[in-house]
């Protein structure tokens, strides 16, 4: 009988534990949001150093950001010029042909 009381106390725990790292999460996002307005200077800046995590390309320069965005844009771009060469080249051989 006491695991089921200890079973339900640890999941209770772990219930508990989840709500506090929620709630700590949203109020962090909160501060980020409004840019650390109304919040301590300590907090302030600890949540923009945050902030400044989170978005790891601010540093960079637009068109590499694209880059990112559309990582495999150029192996698409590159199949598909490789599907036009081979379909050209099949109609020239047809045409040779004919």
């Amino acid at each position: 009988m006491s695991t089921v009381r200890d079973w339900k106390a640890e999941v209770a725990e772990k219930r508990r534990q989840r709500e506090r790292e929620t709630d700590v999460e949203k109020r962090w996002q909160e501060v980020m949001d409004k840019n650390g307005e109304g919040a301590p200077e300590w907090l302030k800046e600890a949540a923009m150093r945050k902030k400044k995590a989170q978005k790891p390309d601010d540093g960079l320069v637009p068109w590499m950001k694209e880059v990112k965005l559309n990582k495999d844009l150029s192996r698409k771009i590159a199949e598909v010029h490789q599907a036009e060469r081979e379909a050209t080249t099949e109609a020239a051989l047809k045409q040779a042909s004919a």
